[in-house]
């Protein structure tokens, strides 16, 4: 290769890393935000709600703490799902229209990143967040049934709720304190997050 062909070559990586940056520069990183923490307060919902109906059991879960003096604090969050949310909406923008792709899509890209997330957390914590016990499952981190659930997830959050929630985020948007609440938010979310991961590692007491 000559010295020119190099020159190009160069020249054509730097122009798409400006582009790259570019369009991180065009993301609208409050919606994304926004839309984090509803998706993740609503998988807490859900699934507190669903332990309930199943097991009639009202468990702990998520960010929320309970102190050996019975007071409650923390942050009624799951952050999995804030970030599965995000994943989901971004690739609804990607993929096709029709409601299959959506559904292999979501089985597919929820599925790696589930069993990513998993071993991730065992290596920084020595803590398994979750152990599927259902039949056909893969060292309880993943199983056929939740990657089923994950592809209908997909296809109600990109064809029902996704939209919905960029309906409601372009009203509250313009409220005047909007983006100070986000902000609060995420950094309580992300102290919680600390607290919690401490209290696994045995860094603080719990």
């Amino acid at each position: 290769m000559s010295k020119s062909d190099k020159g190009v070559v160069v020249k054509g990586r730097e122009r798409k890393v400006v582009g790259v940056l570019a369009g991180l520069g065009s993301v609208d990183w409050w919606k994304w935000s926004f839309l984090f923490l509803v998706f993740g307060v609503a998988g807490w919902i859900f699934e507190t709600v669903a332990i309930v109906v199943t097991d009639q059991e009202l468990m702990v879960r998520g960010l929320i703490f309970v102190t050996e003096g019975g007071m409650v604090w923390g942050m009624p969050i799951l952050v999995m799902y804030g970030i599965g949310g995000v994943i989901l909406m971004w690739m609804g923008r990607i993929l096709g229209k029709t409601w299959q792709v959506f559904w292999l899509g979501g089985v597919v890209a929820m599925t790696i990143f589930e069993l990513v997330v998993s071993y991730l957390m065992e290596w920084l914590t020595g803590y398994m967040y979750w152990v599927y016990r259902t039949p056909l499952n893969f060292q309880g981190r993943i199983s056929v049934l939740s990657s089923v659930a994950w592809g209908v997830l997909a296809v109600l959050v990109v064809k029902w709720l996704g939209p919905k929630m960029e309906g409601m985020y372009e009203k509250v948007a313009k409220r005047r304190y909007f983006k100070l609440v986000v902000v609060v938010l995420l950094a309580w979310t992300a102290i919680c997050v600390g607290v919690r991961e401490g209290t696994n590692m045995g860094l603080i007491g719990g």
